[in-house]
């Protein structure tokens, strides 16, 4: 189902206004892929409607759906299959632990098969037909099985989670069945142990945390770092993340994401023991998946973890990061607090629909209340509100992307930093200017001695450039009316803009923009300063794009009239915009042709670099004679590696030991065992973290065309063997 559709399920499920709230935010902060059925939408809508709250995990919901089911018609069941609720759905837990056991089985096995492998005993009334029947029946399971032959007598249950909720009940009311060892290192139990993790007490979970700290006291001595490739061996390496142990810790980190207080410290301790040499020696990579397991760690090395990420990490490790502050508890660092509300702001500004702002919702409700991340949200949101009004439009997009087209000329990469603050700066900016302009016009007609149509002719003299008459100011007779009517036109328009100046100067505070605020800040003289500030730098910005506007308008107008012959009767500011707006597209044609060059040389530069070490791109980049060229490499491998025939030889070592040496530069070292051109020059610190940006997105390409390229392969080894 679409975000629509799931909507309007919402809307007709009769739900009060609090209630559908609850669902929606559901459905937008879970994982869960259960509410894309309108089956499992509606249980959602009439649980939230009985509980007044929704489920905490599917486990929650699938068990209440499959007791439902079990108890629809009680006297039913005894009639015709002399059974009671409790029979069917104790036999339909062994027919879901033997479904798990089985593997061989599948999930849609024959009756024959399943008759081979479990004794009737087993099965309430002794006979499996029959109980697999009234399983039917009941809707816990189905008969009709896709692309079963004709007497296959297939069957599976109604939906595959039902099986996973049941054999979970099982293996809560057997705790000694499976061991927490086994638990948490076999792949085929990790979904039914990140349940267990989800919904049983701590006390239940002993087992398994005792294991975890087992596998991570033997996983940390075993543990070693490999060394980068030649020439960089002797100063950085990485860590490998595919052991039992880092699986281990992605399965806690996905059941006890919203349980941080059951942790045990004795876990976190050696979690923490764990990532530490990872963190401290490891690569960018390293660093992004210390974050993603990071609700984990101690409360203090989870903050001084985060504190560094959105210091200076690569935007993924902060993505990673930002979802997982929900996990801070007690005093925040200010950077991490700052940090966290930064990026909440940028992230609601940018929401591109309904379903990713009600994200941003649940996740604010999810925040420690002294965050003050509420505040925050409901600014951004009024931003939103205020900037619709000219970003539908688009010119404010257009307006950043022509800035980035100007930047490409003093550099040899595109400018990818694009963010939504940016949008609704330039958003503020149009909104205010048409709004100054508007009130600019109605401030010199509106006096009240004028006639309607006095009013109208003299605002197209005063707007229109005519061949006689240039400029026509209106003069206002005295009076008390005029001044009030003047004072107001003058009064109006400097609150409309002050108002979303000072909304998106502190649109990442986390407190309430009260008069306590302002009164503090203006007896340390700040707030005066900075409104002023702000409001002075808008008004000469708007100033000179509508003066130089409007000089534009009367050259264009004054010019076609006497060269040309040519009365123009639209506004002199809508001429002098179209005029300024092909002026200015004149000029970034102009730089981008030159970015264009500058760029062809870089890449010729590359192409021969690359052509010199074609199977090992990383010697290639690490000739470049400087960091600028470095970074201008990076970008260019990352637009090639999908076509290139070249460099699609890019593999994993290669990235990640550029990745292991960025990351060395940043915690302060060099490069000079290396002996490369590099080795003695310091980076700018934001230009570091665009490199590691863009490794990163290099080793995502390389990895999402691997799994392509192994699907084709395996077709044109079949079709050889088959003689095609």
């Amino acid at each position: 189902m679409t975000s629509g559709k799931q909507r309007e399920l919402v809307a007709n499920a009769f739900l009060s206004q609090a209630q559908e709230r609850e669902v929606l935010h559901h459905l937008a902060t879970s994982k869960s892929t259960l509410a894309n059925t309108p089956l499992f939408l509606t249980l959602l809508c009439r649980y939230v409607k009985g509980a007044k709250t929704a489920p905490k995990n599917d486990y929650e919901l699938l068990s209440l759906q499959i007791d439902g089911l079990a108890h629809r018609d009680p006297a039913y069941l005894r009639r015709i299959y002399g059974l009671d609720p409790a029979e069917l759905l104790k036999g339909a837990q062994r027919i879901a632990r033997l479904f798990a056991e089985e593997s061989s089985l599948g999930l849609a096995p024959t009756i024959d098969q399943v008759e081979t492998v479990l004794n009737k005993a087993e099965v309430p009334g002794g006979d499996i037909q029959r109980f697999v029947a009234a399983m039917v029946d009941a809707k816990i399971a189905r008969a009709d099985v896709a692309n079963a032959a004709l007497g296959d007598r297939r069957f599976a249950f109604a939906h595959r989670r039902y099986q996973e909720a049941l054999f979970v009940r099982h293996l809560v009311a057997h705790p000694g069945y499976l061991s927490g060892y086994d638990l948490l290192t076999e792949p085929r139990w990790r979904e039914y142990a990140v349940t267990l993790l989800q919904t049983q007490p701590d006390e239940a979970l002993i087992e398994m945390f005792e294991a975890a700290v087992q596998i991570l006291v033997e996983a940390t001595d075993r543990q070693y770092r490999r060394d980068a490739l030649i020439p960089l061996s002797d100063c950085c390496g990485y860590f490998e993340w595919t052991s039992e142990s880092t699986q281990m810790l992605n399965l806690l980190q996905e059941g006890l994401a919203r349980r941080v207080s059951i942790i045990p410290e004795m876990l976190s301790t050696h979690v923490e023991k764990f990532l530490k040499v990872r963190w401290e020696t490891g690569d960018s990579f390293d660093r992004m998946m210390v974050v993603r397991v990071a609700t984990l760690l101690p409360q203090a090395t989870l903050s001084k973890y985060l504190e560094e990420t959105f210091l200076v990490g690569s935007d993924k490790a902060q993505s990673e990061g930002f979802n997982h502050t929900t996990a801070l508890v007690g005093e925040i660092p200010s950077a991490v607090k700052q940090a966290v509300l930064d990026r909440l702001a940028d992230e609601i500004l940018g929401a591109k629909d309904a379903s990713a702002l009600l994200r941003m919702e649940a996740l604010v409700a999810r925040l420690p209340r002294d965050l003050g991340a509420g505040y925050v949200y409901r600014r951004c949101v009024l931003l939103r509100k205020l900037t619709n009004l000219v970003s539908f439009t688009g010119l404010p997009t257009r307006l950043e992307a022509a800035i980035g087209v100007v930047t490409t000329l003093f550099t040899a990469q595109e400018n990818k930093s694009h963010t939504a603050t940016q949008d609704t700066k330039f958003a503020l900016l149009l909104l205010n200017s048409i709004t100054l302009y508007v009130f600019a016009l109605l401030f010199m007609v509106v006096p009240s001695n004028h006639s309607s149509n006095e009013m109208l002719r003299a605002l197209q003299e005063m707007s229109v450039v005519s061949p006689t008459k240039l400029y026509t100011p209106i003069h206002s007779s005295n009076g008390i009316i005029n001044t009030f009517f003047d004072l107001l036109l003058l009064v109006v328009p400097l609150l409309i803009t002050i108002f979303p100046i000072v909304l998106f100067r502190f649109r990442t505070l986390g407190e309430p923009l009260n008069v306590g605020f302002f009164i503090r800040r203006m007896r340390r003289r700040i707030s005066i300063f900075e409104t002023a500030k702000m409001f002075a730098w808008m008004l000469l910005i708007m100033g000179i794009l509508g003066a130089t506007a409007y000089v534009f308008g009367i050259i264009v107008s004054f010019a076609a009239n006497h060269a040309l012959g040519l009365l123009i009767s639209a506004p002199t500011m809508v001429v002098g915009i179209v005029a300024m707006a092909l002026s200015i597209w004149g000029l970034l044609l102009i730089f981008a042709l030159l970015s264009f060059r500058r760029k062809r040389e870089m890449r010729r530069w590359f192409d021969m670099q690359f052509g010199k070490f074609p199977d090992n791109p990383l010697i290639a980049l690490l000739s470049s004679q400087t960091w600028k060229q470095f970074q201008a490499g990076l970008s260019y491998l990352n637009e090639s590696v999908h076509h290139e025939a070249t460099l699609r030889r890019v593999v994993d070592d290669q990235i990640r030991s550029i990745s292991a040496a960025l990351q060395h530069i940043q915690r302060g070292g060099y490069l000079r065992e290396s002996k490369l051109a590099l080795a003695d020059i310091r980076p700018n610190a934001l230009d570091l973290v665009d490199c590691i940006n863009l490794v990163e997105d290099i080793r995502d390409s390389v990895h999402a065309r691997q799994p392509l390229e192994g699907e084709i392969s395996d077709v044109v080894g079949q079709h050889e063997a088959s003689g095609v």
